[in-house]
């Protein structure tokens, strides 16, 4: 045989996806479970080196080149999970699952020191459950085999190498498999938990200022497991612990920095929450017409609230969403947590805290310990828009994206591997860009997967902007290998921010998985509204061009009243049956015609009719019925967009 090790391919995943992302309670907790396991994955990159990578393509990645010391404090979530590479047959891969628990043992154990050694006595065996729950979390799934056997590690995955074990005890209140840190009985956890929160609530300088971590980071209700509490503090650790595990501090910027060298730095204390995220067209539109008013509110939610050191509703910078960042002081409003800008969140005073009142901890409490104050603050936010400017919207919306097919164009040839991880590369390095430009802010981007929040009003021409820009790349002539059969699908989630963010994500990959692809056959986008305790509308069809336009221009005419209000209510109930089941244009422009002349009394707007047929034409799931469901969506933008109102 000879002393020559034979080339292999190597097949490798880390996991769990699932339980370590998605099981989220904040958008922030979304972010971390990307970014964490993003850097765990790079880890294993970096042992095996970047010569030998198949797929992704990694020599240029943020996150790569962070650990490899080249610079720069990535924060992006930018490498999947998964990667191939040629190996020798003697490769050891064991050392990649020992690199992967070194170092997520290494940041756990300062994470641990920092926040939950302090508050031991209060406790019952919680190092104990620390230690068990971090040290057999992850599960990595690998095979080297022969190359051209490039669905190995599919076969692999059926092989269940670990078995959840079901946890005693008290669960977390975030991942619900696993017991939560105090490891006392129910209704005594309390005390432990307050002790983390004071804890961690004086971290902010080395005065001890009260910068509102309880609030921000522990609410009252919020008792964690060690894989959450660790996703939810890490990025509370000083820069120099931060630099000392992760290799870097996540998102720094010198210039923003106010802080000595070796503090804390808070750079994503301001990752957006699902109110902001909600509240963004309307802090649009109120930008546009008059900034002063935004500016007028925060001074007056300052005077009433936050002189009394109560800066936990406020972050230390703004948080820079590009159609409203503004340069200078002016820009202080928009740092103002989510909640206050959203009436629905600001009387909801168990969820919007506006004091260190201790009757917000009582479980006993039932009246508002600051309910003047609300009300001041109630008051004045509603007095923002006047009479022509509505309140926020209570909705935001979830972009999932995902490529079609990338195991069979990984596999076909080894030639067009390189191509797609080349161009999965310069995809994911085009995210953020897109993401940014239409108001959103991205939580992961790592090789064909994109998880992004964005207002309302700028997802759809996101997730189009998207779509061209991942299809260009495939179908650029310079390229060695044009592959035309490279597409991408998405699902667009518009919920109401009261829903649990678990729950949104597990109906976004619903909707993305079996929907937009399984059964439309992808090259697809999927929508569907979330309201409180129900699922409303849900629509798909493959990517048209016109998809935005063609929303924007029935949704506009909705709000103009150039098309009745109620009118595709009437539209519904009265023709749903019959329309649903003859998907013929001419038949449905002409009653969509006939109720549209009924109702205005003339054709002026007949040429609306194309554009709504547009929208409810059937998809791959069944090319012979009419989706009504699309003027649900029309109707609900025309609605929700706060930022098409105007003085």
């Amino acid at each position: 045989m000879g002393n020559n090790p034979k080339i292999q391919t190597l097949h490798f995943s880390l996991g769990p996806v699932q339980g370590f992302i998605i099981q989220a309670r904040r958008t922030r907790d979304l972010w971390a479970g990307s970014f964490l396991l993003s850097w765990l994955s790079a880890q294993a990159m970096a042992e095996v080196g970047k010569e030998a990578m198949i797929f992704p393509k990694i020599e240029n990645d943020p996150i790569y080149k962070a650990i490899c010391n080249e610079g720069g404090n990535p924060y992006i979530a930018t490498l999947p999970n998964r990667f191939q590479a040629t190996v020798g047959s003697d490769f050891d891969v064991e050392r990649l699952k020992n690199k992967i628990n070194n170092e997520w043992k290494k940041l756990a154990d300062t994470v641990f020191k920092k926040f939950i050694k302090p508050n031991l006595t209060y406790g019952n065996e919680t190092e104990a459950i620390w230690n068990r729950q971090i040290d057999n979390f992850w599960e990595v799934q690998w095979v080297v085999v022969e190359q051209g056997k490039e669905n190995a590690l599919d076969k692999r995955k059926n092989w269940r190498s670990q078995c959840l074990t079901v946890e005693g005890g008290e669960h977390c209140t975030t991942m619900g498999d696993y017991q939560e840190l105090s490891g006392q009985k129910k209704g005594e956890q309390d005390n432990f938990w307050q002790k983390v929160r004071e804890n961690t609530s004086n971290i902010d300088n080395k005065n001890g200022t009260n910068a509102g971590a309880d609030y921000l980071n522990l609410r009252p209700n919020e008792r964690l497991c060690a894989i959450a509490f660790v996703k939810r503090f890490f990025v509370r650790l000083s820069k120099e612990k931060l630099r000392a595990t992760i290799g870097w501090v996540p998102g720094y910027d010198k210039d923003k920095d106010q802080s000595n060298e070796d503090e804390y730095y808070r750079p994503l204390a301001n990752f957006p929450s699902t109110t902001y995220m909600a509240a963004i067209p309307w802090l649009e539109s109120i930008k546009r017409i008059n900034e002063e008013k935004l500016k007028d509110y925060h001074d007056d939610v300052e005077k009433i609230v936050l002189k009394s050191n109560l800066n936990k509703l406020s972050g230390e910078r703004p948080t820079e969403l590009n159609c409203i960042t503004t340069k200078g002081e002016n820009n202080k409003w928009s740092n103002l947590d989510g909640n206050l800008f959203n009436q629905t969140a600001l009387m909801n005073w168990r969820a919007t805290k506006l004091s260190d009142d201790e009757a917000y901890y009582d479980k006993k409490t039932i009246k508002d310990p600051d309910e003047v104050n609300r009300a001041d603050i109630l008051s004045k936010l509603k007095k923002i828009g006047g009479n022509n400017l509505s309140a926020s919207s209570n909705f935001y919306a979830l972009l999932l994206m995902d490529g079609d097919n990338l195991g069979k164009l990984l596999s076909n040839s080894p030639e067009q591997a390189k191509t797609v991880s080349n161009c999965l590369a310069d995809f994911s390095q085009r995210v953020d860009d897109i993401v940014k430009e239409h108001c959103g802010v991205t939580i992961y981007a790592g090789g064909d997967d994109v998880l992004a929040l964005v207002p309302i009003h700028r997802v759809i021409c996101c997730a189009q902007a998207l779509n061209n820009t991942y299809q260009a790349l495939f179908r650029n002539p310079d390229i060695s290998v044009t592959i035309s059969a490279a597409t991408i699908s998405a699902a667009i989630i518009f919920s109401h921010f009261h829903n649990p963010l678990t729950e949104v994500m597990d109906q976004a990959r619903h909707q993305l998985d079996d929907i937009a692809k399984d059964k439309n056959d992808r090259n697809s986008i999927a929508m569907a509204i979330m309201k409180p305790g129900n699922l409303s509308a849900q629509w798909v069809n493959e990517w048209d061009v016109d998809l935005l336009t063609t929303f924007d221009s029935v949704a506009n005419a909705l709000r103009s009243n150039e098309l009745p209000q109620g009118f595709f209510y009437k539209i519904s109930g009265r023709y749903q049956h019959i329309l649903e089941q003859n998907n013929d244009k001419e038949f449905f422009k002409a009653v969509v015609t006939a109720e549209l002349v009924k109702s205005k009394g003339s054709k002026e707007n007949i040429g609306l009719v194309d554009d709504i047929y547009k929208l409810c034409q059937g998809n791959n799931i069944n090319k012979n019925m009419l989706q009504l469901s699309a003027l649900y969506f029309a109707r609900f933008l025309a609605v929700e967009d706060k930022s098409k109102e105007e003085s």
